[in-house]
């Protein structure tokens, strides 16, 4: 006879253990395919979908589920602004505005079901969106500070995953932008997508963050993104950012292809929609998607 006290108490012992998350679902689900879980901080599961972007390439997998879960206990614990620290001081996120003094943390979760373009449309499934390209880096030690972002190590990720994706800078007209509303954060991220996209007399580009409407969902913060971007070009719309009002005079936006959506737009048809996703994480672990509408 099996003792089921052991096994039960092996099994409570996995749901207290982090690593363990993937292997459990795997495991309810009868998944055979690689069950890996990530931590690179808040782009945690960006860099899920691009690990399983890859496993779809080399056939490890024929569907993949990816994504992240960001959950802040104990929930009862409030809200506290600290000078310096990237909590902003009125309790909203306000990305690329003047007024913008932190972020603000929120809870969620979100999973993309992938396949391989092939196989999706050869079993008729209903496609939101293509996964072009991606690529992931680190900044290493060529910035101001651990914690610090890096213009270099941006830049560098954005135009890998643009060549990987076999995309021009030009033909992007969304960012979907990490945005997290901070002082230092925003003016060197739009620094480094300026100098990938380069000068420009008129912008074309829209730049949006998700976390001006729900927060930053910490690990959860790029899958969000991804979600949004997606149903973005499935519903062929630009986004606006939340809060916005006037830019912040640490960024420059002269001459950039760039400009911040104030409302919802029609995303014109006149050229591809295509757009770009960031995800960065604390020490500098850093993923971009590109992704296309599913009719260019």
């Amino acid at each position: 006879m099996q003792d089921t006290t052991d096994s039960t108490a092996l099994y409570k012992a996995s749901i207290l253990n982090i690593h363990s998350v993937t292997a459990l679902i795997a495991h309810a689900l009868n998944l055979t395919g690689p069950a890996v879980t990530l931590d690179t901080a808040c782009s945690t599961s960006a860099v899920a979908i691009h690990q399983a972007c890859i496993a779809l390439r080399n056939r490890d997998c024929d569907a993949a589920l990816a994504g992240g879960v960001s959950i802040e206990m104990p929930a009862y614990r409030g809200y506290e602004y600290h000078e310096g620290m990237i909590n902003a001081r009125d309790g909203v996120c306000r990305p690329f505005d003047s007024q913008a003094s932190g972020t603000v943390t929120g809870d969620g979760l979100g999973m993309l079901l992938l396949k391989r373009l092939d196989d999706a449309l050869a079993d008729r499934d209903c496609i939101y969106g293509v996964i072009k390209g991606s690529a992931v880096n680190n900044d290493g030690n060529n910035k101001i500070g651990y914690t610090a972002p890096s213009v270099i190590g941006q830049s560098t990720v954005i135009r890998t995953s643009l060549r990987r994706a076999g995309f021009d800078s030009d033909s992007i007209g969304l960012v979907e932008a990490h945005g997290t509303g901070t002082v230092l954060g925003d003016p060197i991220e739009l620094r480094a997508l300026n100098e990938v996209f380069g000068p420009t007399p008129v912008p074309f580009c829209v730049v949006s963050a998700l976390k001006s409407n729900i927060g930053h969902l910490n690990s959860a913060a790029g899958v969000a993104g991804v979600i949004k971007t997606t149903l973005a070009l499935h519903h062929q719309v630009l986004p606006p950012t939340a809060h916005f009002r006037q830019l912040n005079p640490a960024i420059d936006l002269s001459r950039s292809a760039l400009y911040v959506n104030q409302q919802v737009q029609p995303w014109p048809s006149t050229r591809p929609r295509r757009a770009l996703v960031s995800s960065f994480g604390i020490g500098g672990n850093q993923c971009q998607h590109r992704t296309r509408s599913t009719s260019t």
